[in-house]
């Protein structure tokens, strides 16, 4: 079910196969439904999808070139380098016969701007809680959510357990010692680990749990603590990063804010 994103399904319904965009990004945030969105532009064009991120190197782009197939090329651009984002360069500005590559990204700066230009974008708009009530009718869910996505993964993740460890580092960071304050990054999966809080859904909780101390507490460390989330939260979206190490400088500068340095 693909709702409150009208104007893309429009754009695909008036297209057809001669004369959809060969180069596409689909533009969105973490949950918001490119991939439900890449589906429907594959019946639409009545393509067979293929995800080539993990075989971005000059060999394999250039025996796709010898072997053209009329297949849907999807690439996960928050899983690619910038050396790889050079490879595709030629593929993304010269795409093969009877074939389309859909660049899946949640920001605009996770793309070479050499690689950005040279595709069409498809941007998601925000949803509306009213179009989020679809999916869920609880409330704290609604608070942090901001995609269908990340509704979904709220209601089946141990949300008790991101918000204790959310109100951990708001309200106990600054007086635990530097040592116990990096364990907390151990939480979090940078690499997709199962048993650990998704990044960008703990970050929306964490942003939650501070919005709510400041509405109890308007101190002036509370208020320069969420710029600090806020400066985290946008340099975290940025490609070719360590999120972990990242995180953890970040966790010391929670330490200092709240200490008071």
């Amino acid at each position: 079910m693909i709702l409150g994103q009208d104007a893309i399904l429009s754009y695909i319904d008036n297209k057809k196969r001669d004369t959809f965009p060969r180069s596409l990004i689909l533009l969105g945030e973490y949950g918001c439904g490119k991939h439900a969105v890449l589906d429907y532009l594959a019946d639409h064009l009545k393509l067979t999808t293929l995800d080539i991120t993990e075989n971005l190197n000059f060999e394999f782009i250039t025996g796709l070139y010898q072997k053209p197939e009329p297949y849907l090329y999807i690439i996960d651009a928050s899983k690619i380098t910038i050396k790889e984002q050079n490879v595709i360069l030629k593929f993304v500005e010269e795409p093969l016969k009877n074939s389309f590559i859909v660049i899946l990204a949640e920001y605009s700066n996770q793309l070479l701007r050499t690689v950005y230009n040279r595709c069409q974008v498809l941007s998601f708009k925000p949803y509306l809680e009213e179009t989020l009530r679809n999916f869920t009718n609880n409330e704290l869910v609604l608070k942090i959510a901001k995609t269908p996505g990340q509704v979904k993964e709220l209601e089946s993740s141990d949300l008790t357990g991101m918000l204790e460890l959310a109100n951990k580092i708001v309200n106990k960071v600054g007086v635990a010692n530097i040592s116990n304050v990096l364990t907390i990054s151990d939480k979090i999966a940078f690499k997709n680990e199962k048993d650990k809080f998704s990044l960008p859904v703990f970050a929306n909780v964490l942003v939650y749990s501070l919005s709510e101390k400041i509405k109890e507490c308007r101190e002036l460390k509370y208020l320069d603590m969420y710029k600090l989330v806020g400066e985290w939260n946008t340099k975290r979206k940025a490609p070719t990063i360590s999120q972990k190490f990242l995180f953890e400088n970040y966790l010391i500068k929670f330490h200092e804010c709240m200490r008071g340095r």
